[in-house]
């Protein structure tokens, strides 16, 4: 079976299987990843991280697009 680690907005993390069951939540990617490699016995495939265009920018720059 495959996993992947995928970020939360608040840099939490889960471990999902392939067929899309959350396995945990973590407080942190790397200890999902390790997590994976130690109880499942498999690196993930992958890890998705959270991203969002919006974080970075300032309220002045967010109401131009609006």
């Amino acid at each position: 079976m495959d996993y992947y680690v995928k970020e939360l907005a608040d840099k939490r993390a889960v471990l999902v299987a392939e067929d899309g069951y959350t396995l945990g939540e973590f407080p942190s990617v790397s200890v999902a990843y390790l997590t994976c490699c130690e109880e499942c016995h498999a690196k993930p495939s992958y890890v998705e991280h959270y991203y969002s265009y919006l974080d970075g920018t300032s309220d002045k720059m967010e109401s131009t697009y609006m």
